[in-house]
């Protein structure tokens, strides 16, 4: 059975480009590209898929979520972990454009499918081929809360920071809530990440206190504000919630990713996409990798992309 890595190429990118400090052979940052590579790589040795896509964000793909929230997302800047290499803002700008060009090529000559829709952010189009597309296992590949809604028997969560995967066994544990209601506890919280305010006070145990259905079956928001509304003379949290009801309201449709806005052409995109064939040829990497100054001396490099090339061929009988 094949098992199909969705990874979000964005959120991928951006934590290798404020980590990693690897330079070219003329001294120029190539941190993003690097780490992105290298990281594709530990996902095909330690996940072993048959299939892996990075999915990417599209030009102007917050542009339909600003229209609901014309702050979201607003102020967000890449966090460095590593020494400031840039001048200037451009020149950081300048670099990383120059770095994603070059990750998009490495990819490709890697066997490795890439799915970019201008108009549509990557958790969409994630969303949107984990649920309507693939019928393979899915594993979705990001350190973003939001896809822990799209939790189920075919689709888990790996974090790559934690080296951990979530699965339905044990989500209710862990969080407090179904899967399907996650996204209920973050549209109650808000997301800082996304400059997504939520209700003061309200974390996701405290989500979990206040409303108990959130974990035994599939609710709506509905269902919340009539829990509040019944019990909100037990506590003050209740009537915070009901206050902020048009809050939560707008939340919820900035981050519900279970009907992603996919007009019929994106729809269509994102399917050549995933059914696109690619084709391994490290022969060529290398060839790429001289001309624009780049090392990559991991030993293991050539045998897991190999390996990854052998699944996708030929996929294991039962695996998943």
């Amino acid at each position: 059975m094949r098992t199909h890595l969705l990874v979000d190429g964005s959120n991928f990118f951006i934590r290798a480009f404020c980590s990693c400090p690897h330079l070219d052979v003329n001294g120029e940052h190539v941190g993003g590209l690097i780490g992105t590579i290298r990281g594709v790589k530990v996902l095909a040795r330690e996940l072993k898929p048959t299939d892996i896509t990075v999915v990417w964000d599209g030009a102007g793909g917050a542009v339909k979520r600003r229209a609901i929230y014309a702050e979201y997302k607003a102020g967000r800047k890449p966090k460095m972990n590593r020494a400031q290499d840039f001048d200037t803002p451009d020149q950081a700008a300048d670099n990383m454009v120059r770095q994603h060009r070059l990750a998009h090529k490495y990819l490709e000559l890697l066997g490795v499918r890439q799915v970019r829709v201008d108009g549509i952010e990557a958790d969409d189009a994630i969303a949107y081929a984990a649920r309507h597309v693939l019928d393979e296992l899915r594993v979705i590949v990001s350190t973003d809360r939001d896809f822990l809604q799209l939790v189920s028997t075919q689709v888990s969560v790996y974090n790559p920071v934690k080296r951990s995967t979530t699965v339905t066994d044990g989500f209710v544990g862990e969080h407090g809530v179904l899967p399907e209601n996650f996204v209920i506890t973050k549209a109650l919280m808000g997301d800082k990440s996304d400059n997504i305010p939520g209700v003061r006070g309200i974390g996701e145990k405290t989500v979990a206190k206040l409303f108990p259905d959130l974990a035994t079956r599939e609710c709506t928001l509905g269902d919340v504000f009539r829990h509040a509304e019944v019990h909100v003379g037990k506590s003050p949290k209740y009537g915070a919630v009901l206050a902020a009801r048009e809050l939560v309201i707008r939340n919820l449709e900035l981050m519900q990713l279970s009907l992603p806005q996919i007009d019929p052409s994106a729809a269509r995109a994102i399917r050549e996409g995933l059914s696109a064939e690619p084709s391994l040829n490290l022969f060529d990497v290398k060839i790429e990798m001289e001309r624009d100054g780049l090392q990559i001396k991991d030993v293991d490099f050539d045998t897991c992309f190999r390996a990854y090339w052998n699944r996708h061929l030929y996929p294991p009988k039962g695996q998943g």
